[in-house]
C-alpha cells in the first residue's frame, strides 16, 4: 500500500466519522491510531528515524507528530465534551444514542477536508 492508498482510507474513515448519526455510530468508527490507515502505517518509532510518525503524509505536512496542529486535535476536545454523557453512568442509553454536537460535526469536517486537501500535496 502506498501512501496515496493509506490517505484515501484514512479519508473514508473519517467520512464515516462525518456521517455517524449517533454517538454509538462515532464510537464503533472510533478515533485515535488504531482507527487510522495513516496511524497504522506509520505511527511508529522506526530505527531509521527518531520520529514517531516518520514519513506520514500529515507528518510531512506539518512537521509535528501525532496529528499536531491539524483539525484532529480541535475533535478530540469536541468528543471530550460529549463524553460527560459517557461517564455519567449513561453510556448504554442517552450518550449512545446522542446525536454528535454540531462543534464535533464541524470539527470532524475539518479533520475530513484536511485530509483531502493532501492529496495535492502528495501529487
Amino acid at each position: 500500500m502506498d501512501k496515496q492508498e493509506a490517505l484515501d482510507l484514512s479519508i473514508e474513515h473519517w467520512q464515516r466519522l462525518y456521517e455517524a448519526r449517533t454517538m454509538r455510530e462515532f464510537e464503533k468508527e472510533g478515533i485515535g491510531g488504531r482507527s487510522c490507515e495513516l496511524c497504522n502505517r506509520y505511527r511508529c518509532l522506526s530505527k531509521e528515524s527518531s520520529y514517531a510518525c516518520a514519513d506520514c503524509p500529515v507528518f510531512n505536512y506539518t512537521k509535528t507528530q501525532n496529528c499536531e496542529n491539524t483539525p484532529y486535535t480541535e475533535v478530540m476536545d469536541m468528543k471530550r465534551e460529549m463524553s460527560h454523557l459517557k461517564y455519567a453512568g449513561s453510556y448504554t442509553s442517552e450518550y449512545c444514542r446522542a446525536a454528535p454536537s454540531e462543534k464535533l460535526r464541524e470539527a470532524v469536517k475539518a479533520e475530513l477536508d484536511f485530509l483531502i486537501s493532501l492529496r495535492a500535496y502528495l501529487e
